[in-house]
This record gives C-alpha cells, sequence and structure tokens, in this order.
C-alpha cells in the first residue's frame, strides 16, 4: 500500500473514474491510498467542479463514512456503500445551519454531484419525515 497523488490521465484510470461520475476522468484529482492500482484506504477525490469526497476507499468502492463537500462549501456527511448514502446524515449548509437525518440502509439515497446543496437538502427535507434542523449561534 503507498500514498499517491495524482490526476488520473490514463485509459485505465479514466474508466474507472468515469463510473463515479459524469464528469471527464482528466477533472479528477484523488489523493490518498493505494493498493494494486486501486483506492484503498483513507482518500480525498476533488472533481472538476472543486465538489469533494473525503472517506476511505476498498477496490475503488466508497465505503464508510464519508463528507461530501459541495462547491458552496455546503457539506453531506453520511455512511456510503459506492454511489449511495444512508444511515446518520449531517447536512450543512452554507448558512451554517445543520440538519440531522436517519435513513435505512433500505433507503438509501443517490448523490449526483452536479446537484446544488440546495437541491440535495430540499430533497432530504422531502423524503424525511424526521429532519431535525439546528441553527448554530
Amino acid at each position: 500500500m503507498g500514498r499517491w497523488s495524482q490526476v488520473s490521465r490514463n485509459l485505465y484510470r479514466c474508466s474507472i473514474l468515469s463510473a463515479f461520475s459524469h464528469l471527464s476522468c482528466y477533472d479528477h484529482r484523488y489523493v490518498g491510498f493505494w493498493k494494486d492500482d486501486r483506492r484503498n484506504g483513507h482518500g480525498t477525490e476533488t472533481l472538476a467542479n472543486s465538489a469533494t469526497y473525503e472517506g476511505e476507499w476498498k477496490d475503488e468502492v466508497r465505503t464508510g463514512t464519508f463528507m461530501f463537500t459541495f462547491p458552496d462549501k455546503a457539506t453531506l456527511k453520511a455512511d456510503w456503500q459506492g454511489s449511495r448514502f444512508f444511515g446518520e446524515i449531517t447536512f450543512t449548509a452554507v448558512d451554517d445551519s445543520c440538519y440531522e437525518f436517519q435513513l435505512d440502509i433500505e433507503h438509501t439515497q443517490t448523490l449526483d454531484d452536479s446537484q446544488s446543496s440546495a437541491a440535495v437538502l430540499a430533497h432530504l427535507l422531502e423524503i424525511t419525515d424526521e429532519g431535525q434542523h439546528t441553527m448554530d449561534e
């Protein structure tokens, strides 16, 4: 296992990264641990729109708790399995208002990383009636 910082520019990496996003593979940057030419361990993937995924990878798959930071710097923290999130979800908006949600594994959600933070928050509020809102003062 090694730690690499690499902008993906070869066809092999392009085919892997394109499975995670609709953006061109040339627009992705991954900094973190690799094993057998795959993301394994803690790392950060930065997309072309400056959004980031930070957390644990296992054989190229997001696994465990991840923090997704939107381009506007709002954040979504949740448990991830591949491209789907669930569990205890904490969403912090740009104005520092904080929302907490609970989604069981049967109701996992996908994240289109081109969506705005406002659209994701609106969707979470729509699908859950348990969302709790707190305002940091």
